[in-house]
This record gives structure tokens, C-alpha cells and sequence, in this order.
């Protein structure tokens, strides 16, 4: 501050002009867009995300086939080179619109899906980590596993679908999903950037796109805590990602043990998955996808031997097929 010439220290500050005040007060930013809380409750909030917001426009979201997606993990399980299995892999939502429209439901269809008590909705989202900056899943091995325990859940094999699963006797056990069920995969479900290997952006959203996909980043986390739909975690990466002494343990173990770690927690140091380049975004790690694997017991979630009773309270992300 400047002093006015002749003042002591006791003279007074001279007070900076009205104009200079105004230019140092922080350009505060509008507040985050909230949903209401019954945006996590009721089934309307998701059907409107399903519908464009003008006729010929991309809707926000559109949410896989059940029935495509394992036709399409079996064909992934039957390939034999790693280049069918990036040819068979699926591509951003885009693509995958252009090349085969049957693999998603229609809004209609997915409000006309069977619905569990409670209101529980067919509808479930999956969270993995990205392998690679330019796809989360190149060669198909998460869908594979992913699509394998949808048929156990369908199957009722599922441990958490057991009598008794839980110490509390009385938690009731998980119900078999229905034959066919909507699937939110974001790298599929919203619009995104086709990204080359180094991470630069290969081709852009269009207009009309990246509207979309705003309209969805906006509400993406109601996906991943509704409470009528289920999830799906996947907690572990691949065996092919590893290091290369992991993966030599991991060639010891037998196909049957190999699959039973990816569901239950291990206390052997084991690679965490880091959803750095989920939702198309340039973050490095994605705070729902870590939060997602705080969730409930309602989720299925690969790597987690936690009982109803040891994670009650926790944020609801599924629904009770009970």
C-alpha cells in the first residue's frame, strides 16, 4: 500500500480505488450441477438420459444388449491371434452404433425390461480400469471375463447367490438376473474421441457429439450409485498387463484358482487398477471408479471377500433381485 507524503507510521492506509477492488475479487465459478436426490431413486432420471434431446441428435447414452455383448465375448473366447481379438474388441460408441445398431436397446426396450422387487431395474453398469489411453479393453479380455460371471449371476451360481452367503443369516442371497439386461459401458454407452496410442485425439466428437457427451458426463455418476440398478467391478487387471514376475506367479496357479482370485481378496501384494482414462477425460484417475470399489455388498465386484454385514452403510449400487 502507498503511504501519502509527510505521514508517520501511524497515518492511515490510503484506500485503493472502488475500480482496483473490484478487479482482485475471484472470478468464482458457477456451482457444480447436483442432481436432486430422487435422481438416484426413481427410474426417470436414467430413461431420460436414453432419449436425444432433439430428433436426429445422439442421445446421451445408449446402453448395450446383454444377448450381443456374450455373443460377442464368445467370439472373443474362440479367437486365436491377438489381431481377431483388437478386430473383435469393442469400438467406441460411435463405430459400434454404425457397425451394429443391434447391439444396444431402444429406450423402449430398456423401460420395457423385467423389473425385481422393489422396483429393481435389468440395467447394471460396469467399471474396469483403461489399459490403454486410446481403448480400455483392446483385446476383449475384460469383456470375456465380464461376460462370464453375467451367465453365473443369470445361473444363480454366484457365491453372493448362495444360501447362508452372508454371517448375518438374515441377509437373503442375491436372485439370478434376467436373460437379457441393459449394459452401461461408458466407453460404449457415450460418445467419445477416437484417440490414437500416444493419447492425442485421432478424431474429434462432433458438435452434436460432444453435447451428448456433456449431457452425459453431467449425471455420470447417478449410473454408478442408483439404487435399482447393479454393478459390476472389476478389481483386478488382466494377467497380460502385469509385471513379468507377477505373471510368472500367475502361470503357476491353475485356471481355476487364476479365476477364483479375480473374486476374492487376495493378502498377497497384487496390481491395483487405475482408471486413468475413463469417461474419455484427460484426468489420470477417476474418483468414481475408486469410490466404486468402496460400495456396497449389493455390487459384484472382482477381488472383494466383504460380507453384507462388514459393508453396511455404504453407497447402494445395485439393486436386490430378491
Amino acid at each position: 500500500h502507498n503511504m501519502a507524503a509527510g505521514d508517520g507510521l501511524e497515518s492511515s492506509v490510503q484506500p485503493e480505488p472502488q475500480e482496483q477492488r473490484e478487479q482482485i475479487v475471484p472470478d468464482v465459478p458457477a456451482p457444480i450441477n447436483v442432481p436432486p436426490p430422487e435422481c438416484y431413486i426413481t427410474p426417470d432420471s436414467l430413461y431420460t438420459l436414453l432419449k436425444p434431446a432433439a430428433e436426429g441428435k445422439p442421445a446421451p447414452v445408449k446402453l448395450l444388449d446383454s444377448r450381443w455383448v456374450l455373443e460377442r465375448a464368445d467370439a472373443l473366447a474362440a479367437a486365436t491371434t491377438d489381431a481377431e481379438r483388437e478386430r473383435l474388441a469393442l469400438p467406441r460408441r460411435q463405430e459400434l452404433e454404425r457397425r451394429h445398431p443391434e447391439a444396444y436397446l431402444s429406450a423402449e426396450e430398456v423401460q420395457a425390461l423385467p423389473t425385481g422387487k422393489d422396483g429393481a431395474l435389468a440395467v447394471g453398469v460396469v467399471s474396469h480400469a483403461w489399459l490403454e489411453v486410446s481403448h480400455p479393453d483392446p483385446r476383449g479380455e475384460q469383456l470375456v471375463r465380464i461376460a462370464a460371471l453375467i451367465r453365473k449371476a443369470q445361473g444363480g451360481k454366484l457365491r453372493r447367490q448362495q444360501p447362508a452367503w452372508d454371517v448375518d443369516p438374515t441377509i437373503p442371497p442375491y436372485q439370478p438376473l434376467p436373460a437379457r439386461v441393459g449394459l452401461f459401458f461408458d466407453w460404449a454407452s457415450i460418445c467419445q474421441h477416437q484417440k490414437a496410442a500416444d493419447g492425442s485425439i485421432a478424431i474429434e466428437r462432433t458438435a452434436d457429439e460432444e453435447a451428448a457427451f456433456r449431457a452425459a458426463l453431467e449425471s455420470m455418476q447417478i449410473w454408478y450409485v442408483h439404487q435399482k440398478l447393479f454393478a459390476i467391478l472389476v478389481t483386478d487387471l488382466p494377467a497380460t498387463t502385469w509385471a513379468p514376475a507377477t505373471r510368472r506367479r500367475a502361470r503357476r496357479r491353475s485356471t481355476r484358482s487364476r479365476w477364483r482370485s479375480c473374486w476374492r481378496r487376495r493378502s498377497s501384494p497384487r496390481p491395483r487398477p487405475t482408471c486413468r482414462w475413463c469417461c474419455g477425460c484427460t484426468t489420470r484417475r477417476s474418483s468414481r471408479c475408486s469410490a466404486a470399489r468402496r460400495s456396497s455388498p449389493s455390487a459384484w465386484r472382482a477381488g472383494s471377500r466383504a460380507t453384507a454385514s462388514t459393508l453396511r452403510g455404504c453407497s447402494p449400487t445395485a439393486p436386490r433381485w430378491r
